[in-house]
Order: structure tokens, then C-alpha cells, then sequence
């Protein structure tokens, strides 16, 4: 980043209050918004690099969602997540994974339950808790 654009560049909080007005889910709904030629030139393409030691903590922060990164979260054991994962699909009515995870993706799957159950815990069996 030049030095020029560095002294022109939007101040962390405003750049965040800007990028969550757009109501936007994440990095890759972001960059495709950079690339669209609506961003503003004063707020940088890569926040993360750019506002790093300047109030950076994440992705879910600078754009409000309420997400929790995956590394972050603390995933229920199997057998929890089982009884759990059943009693959410019957009263959502969901039957396939496609369903499962665009219940995920619209905040209706609790952050306790993974997006994709059978990539974490067929590959992770003995998975330990966090």
C-alpha cells in the first residue's frame, strides 16, 4: 500500500460503519463487491491488512455479523449433536443437506451445530472439545 493512499485512507471505524451498512456476508461477498467499481477509493480492498493494529479483529466484526469464525466456535460431541441436529430438522422441516446448510447460512442453525455435521464428524471421530 502506498503511502499516498495510506494518508487518504478512511479511518478504521468509518470504513466499518461503511462496509456494514452494506449488509454483506463475508470476505468473498466483499472482494466481489471490490471488484464491482462501487467501492470507495478511500477504504482499502483488504481491511485486514490494511487496519491491522488499528481496531482489525475479523471479517465478522468489520461486516456485523453475528458469526462466529469456525475456529472460534465450540462444536457440540456427536451424540449431542445428533439428538440436537434432529429435534432442529424435524421443526424446520429439513430432510437433505443442501437444506441443512441454507437453514445454516440464514442464522437458523445454532452456532453449536456445524454447516457441514458430516465433514466434521465422520472425518473427526474422536474430535476433542474445546
Amino acid at each position: 500500500m502506498s503511502r499516498k493512499f495510506r494518508s487518504k485512507m478512511r479511518l478504521f471505524k468509518d470504513a466499518r460503519k461503511f462496509a456494514r451498512s452494506l449488509k454483506l456476508k463475508g470476505a468473498k461477498e466483499w472482494y466481489a463487491y471490490c471488484t464491482s467499481g462501487k467501492k470507495p477509493e478511500d477504504i482499502p480492498t483488504n481491511p485486514h491488512q490494511s487496519y491491522k493494529n488499528k481496531g482489525w479483529t475479523n471479517y465478522n466484526d468489520f461486516f456485523g455479523t453475528k458469526r462466529i469464525a469456525n475456529q472460534n466456535r465450540k462444536i457440540l460431541e456427536l451424540k449431542e449433536a445428533k439428538v440436537k441436529a434432529r429435534k432442529i430438522a424435524k421443526e424446520l422441516g429439513i430432510t437433505s443437506e443442501k437444506q441443512w446448510k441454507e437453514a445454516y447460512e440464514a442464522g437458523k442453525i445454532p452456532d453449536d451445530l456445524p454447516q457441514s455435521p458430516y465433514q466434521v464428524y465422520v472425518s473427526n471421530p474422536k474430535r476433542k472439545k474445546k
